[in-house]
């Protein structure tokens, strides 16, 4: 969870109850109803889909534009979050009339721009969003692998959750087939699947896990360290990790499953498809025998992160927002 604390604008975090795997907020329409706002925007996130509907029904009754930004890549991610028949079948109504009646989008992907192209919506409503991490949440450190525990060891690294879909189970089985002494690989975090990849790397010297990284100066420490970052995830809206570890100079290997792979890779690293442990293996394996190519791939990373900063992604809120305001001002005057 993100803190709040460093911020001045003013938010509120209104009271819920949970209808199954449905999240909703009870005061939202009284809230809405008695303070008017210019324009109402909502994420496309599936455990809000009634609270998202109240927003809805209150901009058409303020004549207000109403703002999708959805970072959704296809539709199974959301029916494996949603496992009851009634819950997804209700995502998939209530998305169904958001994708075509909505007045703007934010797509933070190309791969989403696709999918709301292909859903329903019209492509000169689509914006274009970017996941970008805050410069001033990623810290610099000063620390070596000696002073880690890794002297003279290359360092393979994974960061994110310990849940199925982000595959470092494919990860762990690669890593295992290379059979190196040179290398270990970290899996750093925490989620309901560490106890079985921890079983399956027992007996395994060479992979360590870190548990639970609690401060970005900790995380810093394993990318200042790393050699090389792995995404191998089945299904990924994004993947902000790949960011991270970009910024930090690192060369990338991620799956086609990310759709962060067709934005964020460019000769700074390889696809790969989604659970081929074969690929995964030998992937690795070039990029730890050819050390000109690492550093040649990790200086490209902090190349194209560049590009993707804050400002970027407050841009283009701003320019969906002004062209709302203004498309609406227009619609109410020819009327």
């Amino acid at each position: 969870n993100t803190s709040l604390k460093q911020y001045s604008f003013k938010y509120d975090i209104l009271k819920h109850i949970s209808i199954g795997k449905l999240v909703f907020n009870y005061s939202l329409a009284f809230k809405l109803f008695f303070n008017k706002y210019d324009v109402y925007i909502v994420g496309d996130h599936p455990e809000n889909i009634l609270s998202e509907f109240i927003v809805f029904f209150m901009a058409k009754i303020f004549k207000r534009p109403f703002i999708l930004c959805s970072e959704v890549i296809e539709r199974k991610y959301y029916d494996k979050k949603l496992k009851k028949l009634v819950d997804r079948y209700l995502v998939k109504l209530f998305q169904r009339f958001f994708y075509r009646h909505s007045d703007f989008f934010i797509a933070c992907s190309e791969r989403t721009k696709r999918f709301l192209l292909k859903n329903g919506s019209i492509q000169k409503k689509i914006y274009r969003g970017f996941s970008v991490i805050p410069e001033s949440q990623l810290k610099e450190v000063s620390v070596t692998k000696e002073e880690m525990g890794f002297k003279d060891k290359k360092v393979v690294l994974f960061l994110s959750y310990l849940v199925q879909r982000k595959g470092a189970h494919f990860l762990i089985n690669a890593f295992k087939k290379m059979n190196r002494n040179d290398t270990v690989l970290i899996i750093a975090g925490t989620g309901k699947e560490e106890d079985r990849l921890k079983s399956m790397a027992l007996n395994y010297k060479d992979i360590y896990f870190t548990g639970y990284i609690n401060s970005q100066e900790e995380k810093a420490k394993y990318y200042s360290i790393a050699d090389i970052f792995v995404l191998p995830s089945l299904e990924d809206v994004w993947g902000l990790v790949v960011n991270e570890a970009m910024y930090y100079g690192l060369p990338i290997i991620v799956t086609k499953q990310c759709a962060c792979s067709e934005e964020l890779i460019d000769g700074n690293g390889f696809i790969i498809n989604a659970g081929n442990e074969s690929e995964l293996q030998i992937a690795m394996e070039r990029l730890l025998d050819d050390d000109e190519l690492r550093l040649k791939m990790g200086a490209r990373s902090k190349e194209i992160i560049k590009n993707y900063r804050l400002d970027l992604a407050v841009y283009s809120f701003e320019e969906v927002i002004y062209y709302s305001i203004i498309s609406k001002y227009r619609s109410s005057n020819s009327n």
